[in-house]
């Protein structure tokens, strides 16, 4: 694996027992972009290896590397132990849930530009923060979120779909839905100056977080990258919680003063393809609700997606 020097700033450890040698970085220079990239992490000792080798990996050596992890009990915390010098901060200790974890990275990040990456997630490839890098010090005309496109892989890493629009195709519609993929995307820290992510939200936080800023504000898109590989679970775990985020996602919009008295289009479709996924989960077996729902995609023009999820 090639680890990349880090190059900000001096590591801050807290682990309960655990006391290792903190390292010192070499600082960067004040004309180099500066990125933190923050994991949460519960439990995820099977795919943190990757997550993290992913951002080792990276050409780019001006990160700094958070890693929040809320006290896992699985074998996790014994490989965070091991790897405590390629990584700047390191806390592990009970939270109450992944916004809580990124609201504690926040007040310790000290990058210009904070991402965050799931513990289930890797970066695309070992170019993403050279070329997200470049564009924040030269195309960024004062946008505050910039993102690229994300590919949805199932647990063997087979790409499943691809997320990401422009920003000028899909700027109304974040008026009505979370339509913006956010993790492996990137966030001036004055974004987070009037606060982080509000914890009353358990799947939409970081919906009304963006919508603070882009209900009015712009984003970039890099329309020539993928920075994530973003991992799903299986059909049987996901409709309820869709359920959850549609509602929150809501409850956002009518905090900013966003949500009329009937709910958007939009969001009724989406509704209302939740109702169907539900309903085929109780009249049909996974493989039979899998072959309707991509025939349902096909029909849309789009590749196969259901019958490939649980692989």
């Amino acid at each position: 694996m090639n680890v990349q020097p880090k190059s900000l700033y001096n590591a801050t450890i807290r682990l309960a027992g655990f006391q290792p040698q903190i390292k010192i970085s070499t600082k960067a220079g004040p004309s180099m972009i500066q990125i933190t990239v923050v994991v949460a992490a519960l439990n995820a000792k099977i795919t943190l290896p990757r997550c993290l080798g992913s951002i080792w990996q990276q050409s780019f050596g001006n990160f700094e590397l958070i890693v929040i992890d809320g006290s896992s009990a699985d074998g996790t915390l014994d490989y965070l132990k091991s790897v405590t010098e390629k990584i700047d901060i390191l806390i592990s200790e009970p939270d109450t849930g992944v916004y809580n974890a990124w609201n504690k990275a926040i007040r310790l990040a000290k990058g210009e530009w904070i991402c965050f990456v799931g513990a289930d997630d890797e970066f695309a490839s070992p170019l993403v923060l050279e070329k997200v890098a470049s564009v924040l010090k030269t195309k960024v005309r004062g946008e505050k979120y910039v993102y690229g496109s994300i590919n949805v892989v199932n647990r063997r890493g087979a790409i499943l779909d691809k997320l990401g629009e422009p920003w000028e195709k899909v700027r109304e519609n974040f008026k009505s839905i979370h339509c913006v993929p956010h993790t492996g995307s990137f966030h001036h820290r004055s974004l987070f100056e009037d606060g982080g992510f509000d914890e009353s939200f358990k799947i939409a936080a970081d919906y009304e977080f963006l919508l603070r800023y882009l209900k009015n504000g712009e984003a970039l898109f890099i329309d020539d990258l993928i920075t994530v590989n973003m991992r799903v679970g299986g059909m049987s775990s996901r409709p309820e919680n869709s359920f959850i985020n549609l509602f929150e996602n809501r409850r956002a919009l009518q905090k900013h003063g966003l949500a009329g008295f009937f709910p958007s289009k939009i969001w009724i479709g989406r509704f209302l393809r939740v109702c169907l996924r539900v309903f085929l989960a109780r009249v049909l077996d996974k493989t039979k609700q899998a072959k309707l729902l991509d025939l349902g995609r096909k029909l849309l023009g789009k590749p196969p997606y259901w019958e490939k999820l649980d692989e």
